[in-house]
Parts: C-alpha cells; sequence; structure tokens
C-alpha cells in the first residue's frame, strides 16, 4: 500500500456486516496482510467519497470483488485494483455491466422504482429488472469465451446476478403504490420463485441477502394477515417454507444484533415477543442472547460472560472486547498542541481534555468541508444524551485550516451551538497529524480521565459498537 493510505472493504461474517480496513501506517510503501475466515463465496464491496475541499465537490468511487475460501488476492498499492489472484482476476463491475444502485439500492432509487412502477405498472418494472438480468447472463458467458473467468466463477458471477434480481424485486411490495389483484398474482409467483431458488442466494455472501430475507417475512406476513409494525410479533407466523429454509434462523439472530445496535431498550420488547412463541430450542437460544444483552447495559462484564456461554461462544460478537492501547500512549504527549475556541481564545489541547472529572473523553475530528464528518454530527447529537455529561465529554476539534471557514460552518449547523467547539490551530496542525496518523476524517479518538488513549481510530457514531464500546469503556473506568 501506499505511504500512510487506507482502504476500508465491506463483507458479511457470521451473518453480520462488519468492515475490513487495511491500512499502512508508515512513510514507505508496505505489504499489508489480511486472513479473512469465510465459508462460501463473499462479496468485498467497497465505497468511498473523493473530496475535493477547494471546490467542495463529492465524488464516489465503488467496487466489489468475489473471494472464495482458500483464495489468496493481492491488490496494487491503490488497494483499487487486482495485482494477482488465484481466484477471480478482476472486480465484478469490470466483468459484467452492473451499478451501485442494483445491489446498494438508496432513496433515490427507490424513488425511480416507485416512478417507473407508476409509469409503466408491474409488468413493465418487471420487464426492466429482467431485461438488466438477460443482460449480465450473456455478459457473463461472454467472459467464460473470453476466459476472463472459468465455469466455477461463472456459476458464482450467475448467482450474485440472481441475487441482484431478486434484491430489486424484494422492494417492490412496499413501494406504497396500490396493486391489482393480477398484479399481487404476479408477485406471488415472483416470491415463488425467489423460495424455489433460495439456495442460489445463501450459496453466496452479500449484504444484498438480508434485504431479500427480510422481504419475503415481511411479504408473507402482510399476505397472510399476520403482519405487525414489529418484526418479532410476525416472523413466526411464516409459512413452513421460510421457515426451513437454511437462511431463517441466521436471519433472526442478524435482526437481533441490528436491532439491539440501534435500540439496546428495544430487546425488553424482544423478549416479550419471543416469551409468548412457541417454544423451541433456538427460539429460547434468541431469549438468551437478548437478556444477556440487557444485562450488559447494567453490567458489561457479567452480561459479556453470560453471553460467551451460549452456543460455545458463537454470538461474542454482539459485545467484543474493546480495543485497547497497547502502546500505552498518553495525550499528554501532545503538551505542545495549540487549539481555539470560536471567540479566538487559545488553549493546550491536553488542558481541554484533561479538565473537570469525567471518565471518558470522545474527541471527533472533523472539517467544514467534510460531508460525511457533518452528517456524523446529526448521528452524534442523537447520541450524546444517552450519556451523563458528568461521565462522558464528547470534543469537536476540526482540522480547518481556515478558521473562518469553520465558523462559518458553526453557524450553518444546528450542532455548532455546543460548547466544546475547537479549531487545530495552524501552528500545531502537523504536530497533531503526525501523533494519530491522520490520513482521513472523520475520525474518533477516545482518551480517559488521565489522557490514557484508548481507541486512536474508534467507531463512527453510525456503527452500532459505538455505544457498545463506549459502554465497556466505562464499565471499566476508575471510579470518579
Amino acid at each position: 500500500m501506499s505511504p500512510q493510505s487506507r482502504i476500508i472493504f465491506n463483507l458479511v461474517q457470521n451473518d453480520h456486516s462488519i468492515n475490513l480496513e487495511f491500512k499502512n501506517p508508515l512513510l514507505k510503501d508496505s505489504l499489508i496482510i489480511k486472513e479473512i475466515l469465510i465459508d462460501r463465496p463473499t462479496q468485498l464491496f467497497y465505497s468511498r467519497q473523493i473530496i475535493n475541499s477547494g471546490k467542495k465537490s463529492f465524488d464516489s468511487e465503488y467496487g466489489s470483488l468475489f473471494i472464495l475460501p482458500g483464495d489468496t488476492l493481492s491488490l496494487d498499492r491503490s488497494g483499487y485494483n487486482v495485482h494477482s489472484s488465484t481466484g477471480f482476476k478482476n472486480f465484478t463491475e469490470r466483468l459484467i455491466p452492473i451499478s451501485l444502485e442494483e445491489y446498494a439500492i438508496d432513496v433515490n432509487a427507490i424513488k425511480a422504482m416507485k416512478q417507473e412502477l407508476n409509469n409503466r405498472g408491474l409488468r413493465g418494472l418487471l420487464h426492466q429488472i429482467n431485461d438488466k438480468y438477460d443482460e449480465r447472463n450473456n455478459s457473463i458467458k461472454n467472459c467464460v469465451l473470453a476466459n476472463k473467468v472459468n465455469v466455477k466463477q461463472a456459476s458464482i458471477l450467475n448467482n450474485f446476478n440472481y441475487v441482484i434480481r431478486s434484491y430489486k424485486i424484494s422492494y417492490i411490495p412496499f413501494l406504497e403504490t396500490s396493486l391489482s389483484t393480477s398484479d399481487k398474482s404476479i408477485l406471488d409467483s415472483c416470491y415463488d420463485d425467489i423460495l424455489k431458488n433460495i439456495g442460489k442466494i445463501s450459496s453466496i455472501s452479500t449484504n444484498c441477502n438480508f434485504q431479500i430475507y427480510y422481504s419475503m417475512i415481511k411479504y408473507d406476513a402482510l399476505k397472510n394477515g399476520n403482519f405487525s409494525k414489529d418484526f418479532w410479533g410476525y416472523f413466526n407466523s411464516v409459512k413452513p417454507g421460510i421457515k426451513e429454509a437454511d437462511f431463517y434462523h441466521p436471519y433472526l439472530v442478524t435482526q437481533l444484533y441490528s436491532g439491539y445496535g440501534y435500540n439496546p431498550k428495544s430487546l425488553n420488547i424482544v423478549v416479550s415477543k419471543l416469551s409468548d412463541q412457541k417454544k423451541d430450542l433456538f427460539i429460547d437460544t434468541l431469549c438468551l442472547i437478548a437478556r444477556s444483552l440487557l444485562k450488559s447495559e447494567i453490567d458489561m462484564v457479567s452480561g459479556r460472560k453470560e453471553l460467551m456461554s451460549i452456543s460455545k461462544g458463537k454470538y461474542a460478537y454482539f459485545l467484543p472486547a474493546k480495543s485497547m492501547n497497547k502502546g500505552g500512549r498518553n495525550i499528554a504527549q501532545l503538551k505542545s498542541v495549540k487549539i481555539v475556541n470560536r471567540k479566538g481564545e487559545l488553549f493546550s489541547l491536553k488542558e481541554k481534555l484533561l479538565k473537570g472529572n469525567v471518565k471518558i473523553t470522545v474527541i471527533d475530528l472533523w472539517a467544514s468541508w467534510c460531508l460525511p464528518c457533518i452528517q456524523d454530527h446529526a448521528i452524534l447529537n442523537k447520541i450524546k444524551p444517552i450519556f451523563d455529561p458528568k461521565v462522558v465529554k464528547f470534543i469537536y476539534l476540526s482540522i480547518d485550516r481556515d478558521e473562518t471557514k469553520w465558523k462559518k460552518m458553526l453557524n450553518e449547523m444546528e450542532e455548532g451551538r455546543d460548547a466544546h467547539h475547537y479549531c487545530l490551530s495552524a501552528v500545531s496542525y502537523q504536530d497533531l497529524m503526525r501523533f494519530f496518523n491522520i490520513s482521513t476524517i472523520p475520525r474518533y479518538i477516545v482518551v480517559d480521565r488521565h489522557g490514557r488513549i484508548l481507541n486512536e481510530e474508534f467507531f463512527r457514531p453510525n456503527d452500532v459498537n459505538f455505544k457498545r464500546e463506549l459502554n465497556a469503556f466505562l464499565a471499566s473506568a476508575e471510579p470518579q
């Protein structure tokens, strides 16, 4: 990898989505090696925003690549080209015609689908989806003829093509557009086909599968009149064909995992709903997981211990052990770094971090030109009230080189009214950037009351681990 660069891939592991980071902290080209434990063909996906602070423009770059168990893959120094591989020799988008919108549907893509449904009807929309499906199938055949992929790899791409088709179909019943009786019959046939070919979908590991599984359960509950607003109120009312499918149990665990990350207190409702179900071994296991997670909200150590005892620690990833600062670094080493507040007053970063008697301080490194940073502020603003301000302090530290632009952005943001907003002084810029090896933002750093750096690359606020790990740090922190 090139000096001080990093690339983050997203993949599905243990039936939940994780990020896999490759980072070169050195000032020279370095070989960075990672081992990934997978049990089936797995899609590695990356997406990054290229930010031009001068023009304030934001461009996107994305790509995906399939790896198989046993594959050895080498990327070039940029991380965006395959150098050598025992498996696929190129990124998926460079083999078959596929756009990001086809396997990472966002709000705009949903609006476009709804417009197409209103203009052309269900048959027209399905015709469009199937035309794209056929186009990709033909492209895969051409890849085989051109020796770009072998027969086994072509089979994986064919299955992925079917996943993309099913993924788009899975949004149709919920586009808030009325469908005729004949349209509903067509959709029934589509879902029957998906269930019949569920093996193609579950044979590969990709984030698209979560939406397909959710849609199958929800659509069946709607069709049979068993739907309720709460997933845990209808999940067990689906037809036997869905319950017996290989995806069903792992997907329920995924729902529990994501629900806990979004709102830990919701587990009280989950336990209540599961207790009302007809007992079986797996539902009992879900109840045990939920109860151990609830305990962890009060006592992290006991909760994690209980979780480790379930199914031989299979679900330990719900409460990952917190990252430690093995190097023993302390913020006191940055004694010369100065920051300014909006009034132009100069302070020592060390002074502001260690002032008061809070257990934990979270530093949010951002800049006025960084769109992801600003988006994170809005999310963090909703999370902050969860934590007692006498126990956890949040400091926003801008790395803007122009204080005028920083102050202008503070005035434009609702979150800019927070008193703990500071800007890194120009003379201290290089010292801080080098100390933490900062090449990208947003960046979050966690420090304890003594200035010890607990985590130099903490989770972002939209990550389910953000709240969990802060609670873990608090649970193990010294009494105030």
